[in-house]
């Protein structure tokens, strides 16, 4: 490639990269879906403020919100309901035609100015009605169960509490997870491209085990997470290198082990695992293949128990396992993979022991697949490409980790 072409590739990756980083969406991060029913509503009656108090849940600003409102009358009059929200000395109000009442789902208004709010930040909505609309339009309510920790959300009609909650949703403006990384990956990519020059595998093994991480935490940064990775990265691919392994199988077990969901879902649940893993439902197809590796909400238990590594590691991890025991080699990291599983049963931080025994085995299958392949351009292409796809796999699923774990 000649400098020209180089500099053009290493133009297009960086911008792409820079779009991808500033690029913003809002999204739903709390929908507290309301009991439908005229025995679960409240009439809204002109003269009165009815608001709706919660706890603001990311460092993001308010975009939208909804609130579930179906007509009381079987001909509504020609109004506006007036909605405000208020966060942190920042009010919004906007006016909400009857024409525009959703019947079935949630009546949302979209702020022109998306309202700043910072995470455990007090956020209040509040609803008036003229009078010509009194009596006219109800709001749902959801009651109150284990689903949700009413701690958390509170209604009240001038300033009086009420039993129950209103059915509402809350989008906030962010910066989508997987564009935040993928930008990253292509900055980097416009580095390597820009230096032109063959880059020493210790420089190139550096530059990664430094970058690879501050890439992969974008969507929720964590620096005890950064550190982490950085030194399991590093860590393994020297410890890789020792069984003369092709760079791009030292790069592909590392990344597997690295950037496996156990890390930061056990900084999420401050290193704390539930005994008996198994027992709580999670199967070893949960563990490692599931992607929705997403803490849930009610403060101990995540949905999945997780130590992701995807499907593509997961084949790979058989041929290796298959390669090693033809060739008779490796018998106690095979041992050690294959027994784990058990052990973790009462101890189930051993799962990590498991998942660096299936990204070890995994680096010896795309060794395998090489050799297989034949040891020429286009075989190296493909495991590169099969390095990418997998590392892509695990920022994919780590990018939900995080977005919902850590922050």
């Amino acid at each position: 490639m000649n400098k020209f072409a180089r500099y053009a590739l290493a133009a297009v990756a960086g911008f792409t990269g820079l779009v991808l980083l500033t690029a913003t969406s809002d999204r739903e991060f709390i929908n507290l879906a309301p009991t439908e029913g005229e025995s679960n509503a409240i009439l809204l009656e002109s003269g009165h403020a009815y608001t709706q108090a919660f706890r603001a849940t990311r460092n993001s600003p308010i975009s939208r919100v909804g609130i579930f409102l179906r007509p009381a009358a079987a001909r509504l009059s020609k109004g506006t309901i007036v909605l405000s929200v208020e966060s942190e000395g920042t009010k919004a109000t906007q006016e909400i035609s009857t024409d525009f009442i959703d019947r079935e789902g949630p009546t949302q208004v979209r702020f022109a100015e998306p309202i700043p709010t910072s995470g455990g930040a007090e956020v209040t909505i509040t609803l008036r009605v003229p009078e010509n609309l009194s009596g006219q339009i109800r709001a749902q309510l959801r009651p109150l169960d284990e689903t949700f920790d009413p701690a958390l959300v509170s209604f009240a009609i001038d300033r009086e509490p009420q039993a129950a909650p209103l059915g509402y949703q809350v989008y906030y403006i962010q910066h989508p997870p997987l564009a935040l990384q993928l930008g990253g990956l292509l900055l980097l990519t416009a580095l390597f491209v820009v230096v032109g020059q063959p880059v020493s595998r210790p420089v190139a093994a550096g530059l990664l085990a430094i970058a690879l991480p501050i890439i992969y935490v974008l969507p929720g940064f964590s620096p005890l997470l950064v550190v982490i990775q950085m030194v399991v990265l590093a860590a393994v691919m020297h410890w890789l290198k020792r069984f003369s392994l092709h760079p791009s199988a030292v790069l592909l077990g590392a990344v597997i082990f690295t950037f496996t969901t156990w890390w930061p879902l056990h900084i999420a649940n401050n290193w704390q695992w539930i005994p008996e893993v198994f027992g709580q439902g999670a199967s070893l197809k949960d563990i490692f293949l599931d992607p929705r590796q997403i803490p849930s909400a009610n403060g101990g238990n995540w949905e999945h128990y997780g130590s992701y590594i995807g499907i593509i590691a997961a084949v790979l991890a058989f041929l290796g396992l298959a390669a090693t025991v033809r060739e008779k080699k490796y018998v106690p990291y095979i041992a050690i993979t294959l027994l784990s599983p058990l052990a973790a049963v009462m101890l189930p931080d051993l799962v990590i022991v498991t998942t660096f025994g299936l990204a070890f085995l995994a680096a010896h299958g795309l060794e395998a697949l090489r050799t297989f392949l034949g040891r020429d351009r286009l075989a190296a292409v493909l495991c590169s490409v099969i390095v990418v796809l997998v590392l892509l796999d695990l920022l994919h699923v780590g990018a939900r980790t995080l977005e919902f774990g850590i922050l």
